[in-house]
């Protein structure tokens, strides 16, 4: 050691927090993952992600509560079922989409926190929860920019089953809880109070017209998308 080097040792609070920071990192870690296959952890993986470099005490406890959920559900899991299982008709196993959006959730960006899902043969097949990119101005236009970027995944899902049935499929429904947004989807051109969407998202209304997607009012109570935009009672 040479004379006049300073030596850093870190303090026991700054070494308990950095003992806490790689156990949080972990336990998210393995939130994360088993939110690939849980959709209803959609949420709680996407929103503590946001500290992982200075989680705390609080923040622990919320990840503590999410494992033990999962050791209470270990059981529970996605199940595909075909026509007359358990009383599903043609219509609860074909393809379906639920899109869901809060309304500027975020406090610091204030922006809105969006989800999807895409439903088949009776059971979720593909999903996402996600701070939107842009900062919406109303209700309406964060649930349009939702539903447009649901139709992004149901575009991709409807291309792999037409090449499988070798058959064009009929419209998707995508069922939004607001309808303002429908109404935006389905009019034929925008309207003054509609000009500050982005160009982006405007393809939602194209598509509907086109007749790949076919946009259906739902009651908030079976959204199933409410999953991925707020917590719910799951812990």
């Amino acid at each position: 050691m040479f004379a006049g080097t300073i030596v850093y040792m870190p303090s026991d609070d700054e070494e308990s927090d950095d003992q806490r920071t790689n156990l949080f990192q972990q336990i998210m870690g393995s939130i994360l993952y088993c939110s690939l296959m849980r959709p209803e952890l959609q949420f709680y993986a996407a929103q503590p992600c946001k500290v992982m470099s200075r989680p705390t005490e609080e923040h622990m406890g919320l990840a503590r509560q999410v494992l033990m959920y999962l050791k209470g559900t270990v059981n529970d899991r996605l199940t595909f079922r075909p026509v007359g299982c358990d009383g599903f008709t043609e219509i609860d196993v074909s393809l379906m989409s639920f899109s869901d959006s809060d309304w500027a959730g975020a406090v610091d960006t204030r922006r809105s926190h969006g989800c999807h899902l895409v439903m088949f043969a009776g059971a979720a097949i593909a999903w996402r929860s996600k701070t939107q990119k842009s900062v919406m101005l109303s209700t309406a236009a964060a649930e349009y920019y939702e539903g447009s970027e649901a139709y992004r995944e149901i575009a991709v899902v409807r291309g792999i089953l037409e090449d499988f049935y070798e058959t064009k499929l009929p419209p998707t429904p995508l069922y939004i809880d607001n309808t303002a947004a429908i109404a935006m989807g389905k009019l034929p051109q925008f309207t003054e109070r509609q000009k500050h969407i982005s160009i982006r998202i405007c393809h939602l209304k194209e598509c509907a017209a086109d007749g790949r997607i076919d946009l259906r009012p739902i009651s908030t109570r079976s959204e199933l998308a409410d999953i991925g935009t707020k917590a719910l009672a799951l812990l």
